[in-house]
């Protein structure tokens, strides 16, 4: 049985970034980086689906706190 998470890293993703991903039954593997200098990291389609309400929650906060100094800055 696998385990939720079976590698533990920290990565630092910048703009400019190449993202592509491959679809294998019901798991998403996404290349981040470039062929011979990048990572991959595989998703099940739940766990995705989670990662993805995430990531947009984070989203969301970053432009309420961005948009909020972008007013008190206006003041």
């Amino acid at each position: 049985m696998y385990e939720p998470v079976s590698v533990s890293a920290c990565v630092n993703i910048r703009t400019g970034c190449s993202i592509d991903y491959s679809i294998f039954d019901e798991q998403v593997e996404f290349h981040c980086g470039s062929r011979t200098d990048g990572f991959e990291f595989v998703f099940e389609a739940d766990a995705l689906r989670s990662f993805v309400d995430r990531s947009t929650a984070a989203l969301a906060e970053i432009e309420i706190k961005k948009l909020s100094a972008d007013l008190d800055g206006s003041q």
